[in-house]
């Protein structure tokens, strides 16, 4: 889900939970992308880099802010884990064998924080 998701999604709800997925690094964003596609709604914060290609001028960069970590947000008390697992290059879950649930609250600070650019590094701080 882009940095523009709905409110709906970061208020906790007794329906559903938030939880953390570990994917390849590298396959967070396709990841996101597919869960879409499932009809899951999935965060990946993203953090703003100078990157230096060789022989090039440098230029800003998006890229994950945790890198290999994906915010999955799905329905409580049966979630369908299954479907998570199954996506190319999965890892695991926070809680491995039985997913823990995080706070809403801390997925809400982290897109809070990234609409406020705190996660971007390129710009001189004053």
């Amino acid at each position: 889900m882009s940095p523009t998701m709905g409110e709906q999604i970061l208020r906790p709800g007794p329906e559903r939970a938030w939880y953390v997925a570990q994917f390849r690094t590298g396959l967070e964003v396709r990841s996101e992308q597919r869960l879409a596609e499932k009809g899951i709604d999935a965060y990946v914060p993203h953090e703003v880099v100078w990157f230096s290609p060789p022989r090039q001028k440098r230029v800003r960069r998006r890229q994950p802010l945790l890198q290999g970590y994906v915010f999955v947000y799905l329905p409580d008390p049966e979630p369908p884990f299954s479907e998570v697992r199954k996506l190319e290059g999965f890892v695991t879950f926070l809680g491995a064998l039985e997913p823990l649930p995080i706070s809403a609250d801390i997925v809400r600070d982290i897109h809070e924080a990234e609409l406020a650019g705190r996660f971007d590094t390129t710009h001189k701080k004053h």
